[in-house]
């Protein structure tokens, strides 16, 4: 077996993400193409301080652009397979493949490093896996052995990773964020 899609969370919170700025944003023509300006109550919300500098989506087209995906028939394959990553011990892990009545579980995040590697959060073996851009295993960070439960998203910066972890099997429940370097070694925990 090998991996299609990491998980559709991911996918989900970035579509939203998305579609709440299209949707607060106001639509201007002029000559390059369309121009999204985000409006001041969204600007605000997350600058502290409206912005006057356009945001340029599109520069092809002149059509008013709309919040919903759009399906397009070009000749071609749909996405191109760069690597495949194994399943079970030497790769990820699954929890629920197979049982009736059973939410299927996986890895939870991903995210690329300035080199080009990156690092799934495997949710199952709790742990996180760094990869090349061939898809060859260069680290296993075991998250156990520096006090980490529970990966719910990952994120990398130019110097350092970003963890948030949520864990409902301790009490109270840990609400957490942690970060560490590329090798695996803890930073802080906040």
């Amino acid at each position: 077996m090998h991996i299609v899609n990491i998980t559709s969370t991911l996918r989900i919170c970035t579509f939203f993400l998305v579609a709440m700025f299209l949707l607060s944003c106001t639509t201007t023509q002029q000559e390059a193409g369309t121009v999204l300006t985000p409006s001041p109550a969204f600007t605000q919300s997350f600058t502290g301080t409206p912005s006057s500098t356009p945001v340029t989506l599109s520069t092809l087209t002149s059509a008013p652009i709309s919040p919903f995906p759009v399906i397009r028939n070009r000749p071609g394959d749909l996405y191109e397979t760069v690597f495949t990553i194994p399943v079970g011990e030497e790769g990820v892990t699954y929890q629920g493949v197979g049982i009736p009545d059973m939410a299927i579980t996986g890895p939870n995040a991903l995210a690329i490093l300035p080199d080009g590697s990156f690092v799934i959060a495997d949710l199952v073996g709790n742990r996180l896996l760094r990869y090349d851009s061939a898809g060859q295993l260069l680290r296993t960070i075991e998250l156990e052995t520096i006090g980490i439960i529970n990966v719910s998203d990952l994120r990398a910066s130019k110097t350092e990773l970003v963890l948030l972890e949520i864990s409902f099997e301790d009490s109270p429940t840990r609400y957490r964020v942690n970060r560490l370097t590329f090798d695996g070694r803890l930073i802080a925990g906040y």
